[in-house]
């Protein structure tokens, strides 16, 4: 059993390895160490993570020049690789996990791996420039963490890789996905399966649409929850900005994310059709999100009643919802060019009878309403 330190609460390094943790077998997180406890179920969920990420294509993460000169290529030789190629992290985490193999009777890492060293800089963000803490104003002195202990900077860069949903290039601005802080570790030792698959379904969604218009990105979201049977509405992840530009990482925005009522409005008209009308929501958002045409305009206003509704019971919004809904029902009918992706998109979904399709939709609205 190998025990090292973590980088104290408020960093977001710390909550890379927490998500990371959630993850990986054979690791746990007892107060604020990371403990090692089995050496074969931490080198297969390693070697599955990295199997994972690898398919996805997330192979870097933002490293500095001085990032570079100083950290990884000291951890590169470490883990017995060449130094002087552009090492990636994959790189890196591939070598750990040939390291954990080799180890797997003894002790799971080398010694030197739990040494510290210089932390990579996007380990170092905080959302006060000069505080240094997550969300924390400066309160007097602050702990630092310019060095961690090596292993500890691996499976951080294994969370931010776990972590990323996309990026913004013209903004030079990356999001990670992150489950709700302030889980309690008697809370997730029972529930972990439950909120597992709940956040990975939430990142999926994300890392499809993260840059869609948000009230599509919550209607997608929420149809999602439901097909899985989830009946309640909670904030399920929080989705951080972090600007990643020349010689530092500095965030930028952070952001719950929930589906702000939606499923609970799905499920009042019962189970079984909540499903259907998730079904047929979540195809009609998948249309839009990816039109060229109207089409997107007009389910993102659809979408945007529907939150209006499930925040402020006004039936108004929800009229106005079902109204859309129909107008969508006679341009498809007479085939109006302006809704063309909307046309081909039902078409591609399999749906033989797009205008009877959507009429379908607006029937199930309107029971919505009823039950309101």
């Amino acid at each position: 059993m190998i025990e090292v330190i973590l980088p104290p609460k408020g960093y977001l390094a710390r909550r890379f390895i927490e998500l990371l943790a959630m993850f990986l077998k054979g690791v746990e997180i007892k107060e604020d160490k990371l403990v090692l406890i089995n050496c074969t179920d931490f080198h297969q969920s390693l070697q599955s993570l990295l199997e994972s990420i690898s398919e996805l294509k997330r192979r870097y993460i933002f490293l500095t020049g001085n990032d570079r000169r100083y950290v990884v290529s000291k951890v590169a030789k470490l883990l017995g690789m060449d130094a002087s190629s552009r090492v990636t992290a994959i790189d890196l985490l591939k070598a750990l996990a040939n390291v954990v193999k080799k180890e797997a009777e003894g002790k799971c890492i080398t010694k030197s791996l739990t040494n510290a060293a210089a932390t990579i800089n996007i380990l170092k963000v905080n959302f006060y420039e000069y505080g240094r803490a997550y969300l924390v104003k400066p309160n007097g002195k602050y702990v630092t963490i310019d060095r961690l202990p090596i292993i500890v900077q691996l499976l951080g860069m294994l969370g931010i890789l776990i972590a990323d949903v996309g990026m913004i290039i013209e903004e030079n601005t990356h999001y990670y996905a992150l489950p709700p802080e302030g889980i309690s570790r008697e809370v997730l030792a029972i529930h972990k399966d439950y909120i597992l698959k709940h956040f990975k379904l939430t990142q999926e969604v994300l890392r499809r649409y993260f840059n869609a218009p948000r009230a599509l990105l919550i209607l997608k979201l929420a149809t999602e929850l439901v097909k899985v049977g989830c009946e309640e509405d909670s904030v399920v992840a929080e989705l951080i900005g972090i600007q990643e530009k020349g010689n530092r990482a500095t965030a930028m925005s952070i952001e719950p994310v929930s589906t702000e009522g939606l499923v609970y409005l799905l499920f009042s008209i019962g189970a079984d059709r909540a499903k259907e009308i998730a079904v047929k929501l979540g195809i009609l958002s998948d249309i839009a999100i990816r039109s060229q045409d109207k089409t997107r305009e007009v389910v993102t206003r659809i979408a945007t009643y529907m939150l209006t509704y499930s925040r402020t019971n006004s039936l108004d919004a929800l009229y106005s919802a079902i109204a859309l809904i129909k107008r969508l029902s006679d341009h498809v009918r007479i085939g109006t060019k302006e809704f063309s992706c909307l046309i081909d998109g039902l078409t591609e979904a399999g749906v033989n009878r797009p205008a009877e399709w959507l009429s379908r939709l607006s029937a199930l609205m309107s029971e919505l309403m009823k039950e309101g």
